[in-house]
Formats: structure tokens, C-alpha cells, sequence
């Protein structure tokens, strides 16, 4: 292990983030998305097929895809032969096409959602291209496969990587049609015009309707309305910014409330409101969303839409669903755990963003598009009655590419990491690294008898936070942030590609289903009472 993390760092640092490339820029290019890729397969990949499917929500969607598959039924989504109103066809429509690609089993359940967490982290990187560099990208693409909570929804049957993917192309598209000069034009990056149309936005419109409007067939209308929100705030700030560059200093000083007002003026709303073209998106949504949701209404006679609009879109907000509640702050400790090991330089990158865009620096278009495509999904579901931390999966690229910004300062300007802050840092790494391989065996010895050994993944924090900060402590920020991303790339492989195969064989679901099927030849009708696991289903 240690070799590996020494080794890697050695090798890449020649041509490491922050150095140029020899060679083309599309050589460049093709360098940084290999290693994306490959760590991206590597992190999802890994035994995805291995552990059985988890109760409830893996087994719910995915028994779900099978019945509509053995009917040959695309529309209707059903599960243990009754109506199944929770969520729209496109999480169905990915398993299903695993389920004929690979087979009806694990695998072929999870392998689209995999694909999707591949996808969203080379777009990840795209986009970080065009805002920031292509080092930013970089990090960005490979924070995103390399955080708990990302890495648990691409490797599960469910459709929070496939939001993920559309929330990225959705901005993609906005940046190539509002900021057409890309970020690598110069080395002192000399910026985007914000707010200006490129000469192909309706194209770029199209495209993004087209992503938001897809969003609607994976979650229902809050998959357009959350990314719409976020890209509109984007163009309220920026149109306002623009109006308000010629004024005196004296106006645009803190306190800025004239500028507040101005920002969320009427005017303000509907002029950005139009610059989003919404009667392309209307009639986008009609083309792409809208079949689907008729032919469903009409083969159910209203009772799917109902059901679905009613319990699982409307009702949410003000009751929570299935005791899923928590805090206003919910979401805080959700975050910081779950972009962990990159979490520890989430509060130091928002501290830097925001000093750059306080001094104006050529970045700033892009670190406000981050904050708006951040904020307003985390408010909105910090003020939601119901609460589950995977609503925050597709803020992950934003906050990804937010760290992976502060990365690449760090690496071209060293003198950024002050040495408190080093410590506080990769000394929080290596003491979580120390508790797990402490804590894990203790508790593993009532909740798990025997897998005790699952806490030496602690040992990869352990050292690889070390390697990472010796090499900082040489003066090699290069290497070590290089370093750091092997670590997590490793950490997550480790946990989720075979610590999670023994904690798999703890479940009992495939033992029970496999004695039946033994005792009971043919197809026995298995009747549960007081206790029904949606695995049995599956």
C-alpha cells in the first residue's frame, strides 16, 4: 500500500496538476479523462454484482423493473402485482435494459446507475474545464467518484446518480450557450462574460430543457424545478452583476441592500426567466415528459398520476414519509460525512471561493454558478418535512468541482495551505483512519460476529494521509494532493468493492429464498406476517 500511494505520486507529479503537459492539449484531454474513467470503474465497478440487493429501496425498484420486464410492459410500473406510484419509468426503463443486457440479478440491477456515476464524473470534469482549468476538472471528476455518498447511490439500484448525470448535463449546457470562451484560453485564465448569450444558445436551451425535462421521468417535477431554480438564481446574479459593474464603489459596498433588492426585483425575474427561453422548455417537456405520464394516467385510469403527484410529491413537504424527518441542519453533518475523505476541504474551498469572487477574479461566474446550482437544493430540502441524505446527490459535482477549484490554487500557489490549516486537515484524516481500525472490531463484535477485519480500511486513511502529508510538508503539493486522491480512490474501492461483500453475508434474504426453493419445488406463494422484507420479492 505504501509503495502504491509513493509510487503514483512519483510517477504523476512529473505531469501533475499545475505543470504543463507535453504534447496537444487534446492529448492533455485524453490523459486527464483515462484517469477519470479509470478511477470511476475502479470505484463503481468493483464486485457491483457481489452483494445482494439492500432493503428496501434496491429491491422495491428493482423487483418492480423485473414484473414490468416479464410483461413486457414499459409503462406501468408495478410491484408484487400491485400499482406502484413512487417513481417515474426512467429508474425502471435503465434496470430493464441491465436486466436484458445482463440478466435478471444484481448486476445487471445497478450497472445503469453505475454507468450514470461514470458519466457524471466525466462531465464533472468537462465542466470544471470550461469554468475554472483543466486541473480543477480533474479533481472534480475524481472527488466525485471518490465521496461516500455519490459512491453509494452509483452503486445502488436507485436514480439518484441518473439526477446527478442530468443536473451536470443541464449546466453544461448552460455554460457552453451563456460562458462560450472556455478556461483554458490562458494561463492567467482571463475569464467568461457571464450573462452573455454564445452564439449557440438555443441550441445549448435545447439541450438543457431536453436534460431538465428527462429529470421529470427520473423524479417527477421536482427533477426539473430544483436545476431550473438553481440555473435561474444563476442568471438573476449574473444579470444583476452585469447591470450594477459601472456603478461607484460606494453603492456596491456591504451593506448591499439596494443591490438585494434589485437582484430579486420583478424586473430582474422575468428578465432572466425569459433568457432561460421557458417556451422551448414548455414544449420540450411536452415532447420528452408529457407521453409517458398520459399513457400511464390513461392505462391506470388517473389512480397512478394521483397517487404519485398526491402522496409522493405534494404530501412530502409538510409530512414527512415513513418517519423520514430531521433538524433544520439535517444536512450539515449529511455533507460533511458523506463527501468524506473531501469533506475536510469543503469549509476551507467555500472560504476561498468567496474571497475570489469578493475580488473579483476571472473565476468568479463559476464559483457563483456552484454556489446557486448548492444552495438551492439544500435549502429546499432543509426546509422539507421529509428528509434522506440522498437528496443531496446531485449537489455533489457542484461541491466536488468547488474543492477541486481550491486544489488547484493550492497546487499553484502553495502558500494557500498555511501550515494550521495542513495539519487540521490531513491530521483529521489520519485520526478518523486510526478510530475505524479501533472502532469497527469493537462494534463488529455484537453487530457483525467475525468481520472485525473490516476496520484495516481505516489503515488506508492511515496511510495514505501520511504519505499525502509528507510530501506536502516537502514542499510537493503536487504530489500530495495526487497522493490524496489515490487514498480515497482506494478507500471506497476497499469499502464498497469488498468490506461490503463480508457485511453482505449477514443478510438472510438469499439463505431463506434458497431453503424454500429447496423445500418447496415448482413456485410456492410465500406469505409473511408482521414481517415483509421487498427483498423477498426480488
Amino acid at each position: 500500500m505504501i509503495a502504491l500511494f509513493s509510487s503514483w505520486g512519483e510517477a504523476i507529479a512529473l505531469k501533475a496538476p499545475g505543470k504543463p503537459l507535453e504534447g496537444s492539449l487534446a492529448r492533455q484531454r485524453l490523459l486527464y479523462q483515462a484517469w477519470i474513467i479509470g478511477a470511476a470503474v475502479l470505484v463503481l465497478f468493483t464486485n457491483l454484482g457481489g452483494a445482494g440487493l439492500w432493503d428496501n429501496d434496491e429491491p422495491y425498484y428493482a423487483a418492480c423493473a423485473r414484473e414490468m420486464l416479464d410483461r413486457h410492459d414499459w409503462v406501468v410500473p408495478t410491484f408484487n402485482g400491485s400499482l406502484f406510484p413512487e417513481k417515474p419509468p426512467l429508474m425502471y426503463w435503465m434496470m430493464m435494459a441491465g436486466f436484458k443486457v445482463f440478466g435478471v440479478h444484481e448486476f445487471g440491477a445497478r450497472c445503469g446507475a453505475a454507468l450514470c456515476g461514470v458519466a457524471t464524473a466525466l462531465g464533472t470534469y468537462v465542466l470544471g474545464r470550461r469554468l475554472f482549468s483543466p486541473e480543477a476538472g480533474l479533481w472534480g471528476g475524481l472527488i466525485v467518484v471518490s465521496t461516500f455518498l455519490f459512491t453509494i447511490s452509483a452503486r445502488a439500484a436507485t436514480v439518484d446518480s441518473a439526477l446527478a448525470l442530468l443536473s451536470v448535463g443541464a449546466m453544461l449546457a448552460l455554460v457552453y450557450g451563456k460562458m462560450p470562451r472556455p478556461a483554458e484560453a490562458s494561463n492567467e485564465q482571463d475569464g467568461m462574460r457571464a450573462g452573455v448569450d454564445g452564439p449557440h444558445f438555443w441550441l445549448s436551451a435545447l439541450a438543457m430543457h431536453f436534460c431538465l425535462a428527462v429529470g421529470v421521468l427520473a423524479k417527477g417535477p421536482i427533477g426539473l424545478l430544483l436545476p431550473a431554480a438553481s440555473i435561474g438564481l444563476f442568471l438573476m446574479v449574473t444579470n444583476h452583476l452585469a447591470r450594477t459593474s459601472d456603478e461607484s464603489p460606494s453603492v456596491r459596498c456591504w451593506p448591499r441592500m439596494i443591490a438585494a433588492a434589485r437582484l430579486f426585483s420583478p424586473v430582474n425575474f422575468v428578465r432572466s426567466l425569459w433568457q432561460m427561453r421557458p417556451v422551448l422548455g414548455v414544449l420540450v417537456v411536452l415532447v420528452v415528459a408529457a407521453p409517458w405520464f398520459i399513457v400511464v394516467s390513461l392505462r391506470t385510469h388517473g389512480e397512478w398520476p394521483a397517487e404519485f403527484f398526491g402522496n409522493y410529491n405534494l404530501r412530502p413537504f409538510v409530512k414527512p414519509i415513513l418517519g423520514h424527518s430531521g433538524p433544520l441542519v439535517y444536512y450539515v453533518p449529511v455533507l460533511l460525512a458523506g463527501l468524506f475523505p473531501w469533506s475536510v476541504f469543503l469549509i476551507p474551498a467555500i472560504v476561498d471561493g468567496a474571497r475570489r469572487v469578493r475580488h473579483n477574479h476571472p473565476w468568479s461566474p463559476g464559483y457563483v454558478l456552484l454556489g446557486c446550482w448548492a444552495v438551492v437544493p439544500f435549502l429546499f430540502w432543509s426546509i422539507c418535512s421529509s428528509k434522506l441524505p440522498h437528496y443531496m446527490v446531485p449537489i455533489v459535482p457542484a461541491l466536488a468541482l468547488a474543492v477541486g477549484a481550491f486544489l488547484d490554487h493550492a497546487v499553484r500557489e502553495p502558500a494557500v495551505l498555511r501550515r494550521g490549516l495542513i495539519w487540521s486537515i490531513w491530521g483529521t484524516v489520519i485520526l478518523i483512519g486510526v478510530a475505524l481500525v479501533i472502532v469497527i472490531p469493537i462494534v463488529s463484535a455484537d453487530v457483525l460476529p467475525g468481520e472485525g477485519a473490516i476496520g484495516l480500511v481505516g489503515l488506508i486513511l492511515v496511510v495514505g494521509g501520511a504519505i499525502s502529508l509528507r510530501l506536502l510538508r516537502q514542499q510537493r503539493s503536487d504530489a500530495a494532493t495526487i497522493a490524496f486522491a489515490a487514498m480515497a480512490v482506494l478507500l471506497m474501492t476497499a469499502i464498497f468493492g469488498f468490506a461490503l461483500l463480508r457485511v453482505d453475508r449477514h443478510q438472510n434474504t438469499r439463505a431463506l429464498m434458497a431453503a424454500i426453493r429447496r423445500d418447496c419445488p415448482g413456485e410456492p406463494r410465500l406469505a409473511a406476517y408482521r414481517f415483509m422484507e421487498k427483498s423477498y420479492v426480488f
